[in-house]
């Protein structure tokens, strides 16, 4: 009976303990942009082994969590703002507790004529939006905390004309003016060196005569450095007791369903995308093609946009998870392709999909 308990209680402390090597503490407070709402946000940790869930912060933006010594990314997410990336370097054992302040950007909720991050996108139909107008906006670029403009690269995705429009921000040309010929939904990439990218979407459904200035507003990408002393390097057990935890995962193809008019990311999908993102970084050789469908309810060109920003979706959740953009094969398909005859809701709900497949790298292409 004693061993028996004995047992018992050696199976509960290796349960409590940490299945990751800890390296120290990171302490700190979480705010808004201005540095003066605490918020409550969680914070998880990016390793080789996957995501894993460190804490949150309390109701002053306060945290102390621990440290994985295989960290490579301090992911923080606030309902409402934009989720940070931040890399982390740990050179050594690192003890003791490393502390850092972090300022959040909010996302910025769905309007006409501003932009909006896309993550809250909903469903939006055009009127008239064959009829020609003429919309002067210019597009400026600013460092969120010093309001300092900054050089930049633009992208601009044309709903309608489906085409792709880029340019560059620079110090002698720091704003750029766009005419838009006719009212659409444009998606917008920014980037800037030093600074975490920003993707957005614009309405642009009026047709006032005045020209309006977009200030796009960007935080600057903090890393973490850690210095620690030397690791003692373990002996060759050690490291193949690592190596089969990674050797088996495992990926497979997938359609993943949607609500109608909606291209929000399934919850129950995130389970199966995350599998995906450590099967790829861990076979360097293999890549994703993601196409998306719709059923076919309504406009053909709208159906054409959701499809396309059901792709989106799933693709940025991927890149968010470290998958090269690269070897993300990614279009949308709209109504074209209907697995059922949309007949019925039920054989609708098995058209509005998105196809997730892993392929070789040399065939991404065809």
């Amino acid at each position: 009976m004693k061993t028996r308990l004995y047992i018992l209680l050696l199976l509960f402390q290796a349960a409590a303990s940490p299945l990751y090597a800890q390296c120290g503490f990171l302490a700190g407070k979480i705010t808004d942009i201005s540095g003066e709402t605490p918020l409550i946000a969680s914070l998880s940790a990016k390793t080789d082994q996957g995501k894993l869930r460190l804490g949150k912060s309390d109701s002053l933006g306060t945290f102390k969590v621990e440290m994985p010594c295989h960290i490579t990314e301090l992911l923080v997410e606030c309902p409402q703002f934009q989720t940070q990336h931040i890399p982390v370097n740990i050179d050594g054992k690192a003890e003791g507790t490393f502390s850092i302040s972090l300022a959040m950007m909010p996302l910025g909720k769905q309007t006409s004529d501003e932009p909006y991050a896309q993550s809250e996108q909903k469903h939006f139909e055009l009127k008239d939006s064959l009829k020609a107008v003429s919309i002067v906006r210019r597009i400026e670029v600013r460092d969120a905390l010093s309001d300092e403009r900054l050089p930049a690269d633009i992208c601009l995705y044309y709903t309608q004309k489906q085409k792709k429009d880029c340019f560059a921000l620079t110090t002698d040309r720091p704003r750029a003016e766009i005419v838009f010929t006719e009212k659409d939904i444009v998606a917008i990439e920014v980037k800037s060196a030093g600074y975490q990218g920003y993707n957005g979407n614009l309405i642009l459904d009026k047709t006032d005569e005045e020209p309006r200035t977009y200030i796009i507003k960007l935080s600057l990408q903090r890393t973490i450095n850690i210095k620690g002393r030397p690791i003692a390097r373990p002996v060759a057990a050690v490291a193949n007791v690592e190596s089969p935890a990674l050797k088996g995962i495992s990926a497979s193809d997938k359609t993943l369903y949607f609500p109608r008019s909606d291209y929000k990311l399934p919850m129950q999908s995130r389970t199966y995308l995350d599998s995906v993102a450590m099967y790829i970084l861990e076979n360097k050789n293999k890549g994703l093609r993601i196409t998306g469908h719709t059923d076919n309810v309504g406009n053909p060109s709208l159906n054409l946009t959701l499809s396309e920003y059901r792709v989106r979706v799933i693709s940025r959740y991927l890149i968010g998870k470290g998958v090269p953009e690269g070897v993300i094969a990614a279009v949308g398909v709209g109504s074209r392709f209907p697995v059922r005859p949309n007949d019925s809701e039920e054989n609708r709900r098995m058209n509005r999909r998105v196809e997730v497949q892993i392929i070789d790298l040399d065939s991404k292409s065809n």
